[in-house]
């Protein structure tokens, strides 16, 4: 299956530093920290049962807010899943987003990443639909794969061509994206538009040589618990492609967009996956954020980095969306020459 050539720049890394942002953010980002380390300690206990801790995670997350009087947020049945469509009041275009939310294959909801999903519904001005799919330990690898892919064919039978769909999720939501790519086009299927990822799961051995460098930096999440999570969802298949996507090979692929902060365990995560594109020629496209956290766009709103990464997810889809249209457009006119 041949793709367009494309014309971005395969590769570009844009690093944003904290001076960027003033000194209010510097002080914001500091408190966002301690927010982490009090949860660490409280909430976010990696030996609690599995149903404690996705309480908890819904529990916490239900404080950040979100813009609700700019969305319409419309619950429904996605076949054996609990789906939204979040639909914002500024929608301009036709371009759908299918998010995958993370949380290590074991947590993470709707609820949890309500405030991701609407700040990127609102400045992508198109919709969003994010679904829940079942989660490990009790459904391991690779059903959230399974259920991703039944997600975009849900799509696909609406109607909406795969040029109009854009991938993007985070954490294990991030890893998920590219698994479910993978998964599409091993199997012959149209792939999206384009992915976006933040702070994508991409090795769930969490094997890198440098990554005990980043845990120091880290206050939310460390290695222990990543290799945890990990034999929970794909015990027996850790370097499995659609479990791991750093083993992944992404020739024929689409463009990818990653947001990474630089103060994370899963930092190298992305340099593995950068490096599998770069050996295909493949558009990738990553930006990393100094002194951010895992996920840092949770704090939509509060974080200006935060907000500037929902913007540049909007710009990105915008220049693929128009380079698709150049090479639509050079093609038709070479067929018809």
């Amino acid at each position: 299956m041949e793709r367009p050539v494309q014309h971005l720049p395969y590769f570009s890394l844009q690093e944003y530093t904290e001076q960027e942002f003033g000194t209010l953010a510097k002080l914001k980002i500091r408190l966002v920290k301690w927010f982490f380390i009090i949860s660490k300690a409280m909430v976010f206990r990696y030996d609690y049962a599995d149903d404690k801790y996705r309480k908890g995670m819904d529990f916490l997350t239900s404080f950040l807010g979100y813009p609700k009087k700019r969305v319409k947020i419309s619950p429904f049945r996605m076949g054996n899943m609990a789906a939204e469509w979040i639909g914002p009041d500024n929608m301009k275009n036709d371009h759908v987003i299918l998010y995958m939310h993370g949380g290590a294959y074991n947590h993470g909801s709707m609820r949890s990443h309500r405030n991701i999903v609407t700040r990127l519904a609102l400045e992508c001005k198109c919709r969003v639909l994010i679904f829940e799919y079942r989660l490990a330990p009790e459904f391991p690898f690779p059903a959230a794969v399974e259920d991703a892919v039944a997600a975009y064919s849900y799509l696909r039978l609406q109607g909406i061509p795969s040029e109009k769909i854009i991938f993007s999720g985070d954490s294990a939501g991030g890893g998920l994206c590219l698994a479910t790519a993978l998964q599409l086009r091993d199997h012959h299927l149209p792939l999206p538009l384009a992915i976006a990822c933040f702070s994508p799961w991409g090795d769930l051995e969490c094997s890198h040589p440098d990554v005990a460098s980043r845990e120091k930096r880290d206050p939310f999440i460390d290695i222990k618990a990543v290799r945890l999570w990990g034999e929970k969802y794909a015990k027996g298949t850790l370097r499995h492609p659609l479990a791991s996507p750093v083993y992944g090979s992404y020739e024929d692929f689409c463009p990818l967009l990653i947001q990474i902060g630089e103060d994370e365990v899963l930092y190298y995560d992305t340099e593995r996956i950068r490096e599998c594109f770069a050996e295909k020629n493949v558009l990738c496209r990553v930006e990393s954020y100094e002194s951010m956290i895992h996920v840092f766009q949770m704090f939509g709103g509060f974080l200006p980095q935060a907000d500037r990464s929902f913007e540049n997810v909007a710009t990105f889809i915008e220049e693929v969306k128009k380079t698709a249209l150049t090479q639509t457009s050079n093609i038709n006119s070479t067929q018809t020459a």
